[in-house]
């Protein structure tokens, strides 16, 4: 059981109407919910239950939105497309309107924002300014990572920060996505403020929790992403230079349960904790990564390209690099029909254990979707790549060589910038990003952010050129020829489409263009 800041199930007589449907709201009482809120302890419970709202969200299937439909993953080794549509198509770009797995993780991101609304709103009954601050700081991080989420994969989606009623739920429309990534930034600067009020007051932080560093570290993420790279600076230098995280030893400890709070703690700096034991408190991305001839429990549902083991074996030197055998393995007890390429899986989303040799190798699961492992939500080495992409070249290389300094892999000069990636320096931070932060829920971002063209031109690499889509199913083939459109993809996949139910609950809700209303 792990003691520190674990997140505990709560009845939810703080959520407005339904936490499995945004919008589904049950008629409520404002007197009801305003009694709840009487003491300080009251909104500790409630923020305790904000935290608790970050499991589904990892737990709606999150990689099967980013990893697998970035080429860092491939699809599924079956043919078998019927048996599971909702979790095959993302990978190929196929999503429909009523997946249930975007309805899961759009209803889980909202239920979160609910919940931190309902805190935000009632923070006055806090009395100690300490506390006050220290929650409304978590209550406000909190609700800018769910806005964060929603903004990327979806585009523009409704913006509510006061809790509101069933009535006017109904009629909610579309914000602007820039408008939402303002209410991030206001969410985050605030965050930021509010943590420092806390601090000086001696409020101590647990492992688990958000802090000023997590909230300036997911700040110069946000300005990154909306392509402002001159107010990521501070931020981001801010946080490598003063924060005291720093990377670990071994790049393995990262993901071994046992050492959560002894070691990955001092990189981590914002995880999402997941209890095994069959609390209802486990993750599931460790059995979507896992195979059960090697892990016990594993759906093999997201597993790496082609494409992310020719980055290994091209800009790095897998013998050496000790993030490779932790994020690409085989499993060479089965292959594919051809024979060509063995079954693969995710050690570190799995979790590690030693293989009595001074490396690591995957953890057994004891209950499928019943991991241990909490997600590194944000941790240093990304902040660290961040900064050197925002410093360039000048000062960014040395940065990024520390990342490659802990991985054993051989370190860049401007010589291999220029001879691997063209002298495009940004190109070469994407690159190590790849790597350190596979299977992380990054990369789908990080192409994102640099545009349609380079999205697109990563994926037509990924379905004409890895054996998955290439060659060896016959129906995925097919698909996937729908798809690509003479070596260009239509960018209206590249978000996802609003749920069918969000649109059958409000009036005011309209789909995104190419998909179905």
């Amino acid at each position: 059981m792990k003691k520190i800041f674990k997140y505990s199930a709560l009845v939810s007589l703080m959520i407005l109407g339904s936490c499995k449907k945004f919008l589904d709201q049950k008629p409520y009482n404002n007197q009801v919910i305003d009694n709840y809120y009487q003491s300080t302890r009251d909104i500790q419970t409630a923020v305790t239950g904000c935290y608790n709202a970050l499991l589904p969200i990892i737990n709606s299937s999150q990689l099967l939105f980013n990893e697998n439909r970035s080429d860092n993953a491939t699809y599924p080794h079956t043919d078998n497309i019927t048996s599971n549509t909702d979790a095959y198509y993302p990978s190929i770009l196929m999503v429909d309107i009523s997946n249930d797995y975007t309805s899961a993780y759009w209803a889980a991101l909202y239920d979160l924002i609910t919940r931190c609304n309902l805190v935000i709103s009632h923070i006055d009954v806090a009395t100690d300014p300490i506390l006050k601050a220290e929650f409304l700081a978590q209550a406000k991080f909190l609700r800018a990572y769910a806005y964060f989420d929603l903004v990327r994969m979806f585009g523009d989606v409704p913006l509510v920060v006061a809790p509101i009623a069933s009535a006017d739920a109904a009629k909610l429309a579309r914000t602007p996505a820039a408008s939402v990534f303002n209410q991030i930034v206001a969410d985050l600067q605030d965050s930021f403020t509010q943590f420092n009020t806390a601090v000086a007051g001696k409020y101590v932080m647990q492992y688990g929790q958000a802090n000023k560093w997590a909230a300036e570290g997911l700040l110069g993420k946000v300005y990154l992403y909306m392509n402002q790279p001159q107010n990521a600076l501070a931020p981001l230098t801010d946080v490598y230079n003063n924060s005291g995280y720093t990377l670990t030893t071994n790049y393995g400890d990262l993901f071994v349960v046992a050492s959560e709070t002894t070691v990955a703690n001092k990189e981590i700096l914002f995880p999402i904790r997941f209890t095994a034991g069959g609390l209802g408190l486990g993750n599931n991305f460790s059995t979507i990564a896992g195979i059960t001839n090697v892990t016990t429990f594993g759906t093999n549902l997201t597993y790496y390209s082609n494409s992310l083991q020719n980055v290994f074996k091209t800009t790095s030197d897998v013998t050496k690099d000790t993030r490779y055998p932790v994020t690409c393995a085989d499993y060479t007890g089965a292959s594919t029909p051809s024979g060509a390429v063995f079954k693969r899986y995710i050690p570190k989303l799995v979790g590690l254990v030693s293989d009595g040799a001074g490396g690591y190798k995957a953890d057994k699961l004891l209950i499928a979707n019943d991991g241990g492992l909490d997600w590194p939500a944000l941790r240093f080495a990304d902040v660290a790549l961040m900064l050197a992409e925002v410093e360039g070249i000048n000062g960014g290389l040395d940065i990024l060589n520390r990342v490659r300094t802990r991985a054993k892999a051989p370190l860049l000069t401007a010589a291999t910038v220029n001879s691997q990636f063209g002298g495009n320096f940004q190109l070469a931070v994407l690159n190590e990003r790849r790597m350190e932060l596979a299977f992380e829920n990054d990369r789908w971002y990080d192409m994102r952010r640099m545009g349609n063209t380079y999205t697109t031109s990563v994926l037509v690499n990924k379905f004409t050129t890895d054996p998955a889509y290439a060659a060896y199913y016959t129906q995925t083939n097919a698909l996937v020829a729908n798809v690509i459109q003479g070596n260009t993809i239509d960018p209206y996949r590249y978000l996802l489409p609003i749920p069918y139910d969000q649109l059958l609950l409000s009036s005011g809700m309209v789909q995104n263009p190419g998909y179905q209303q």
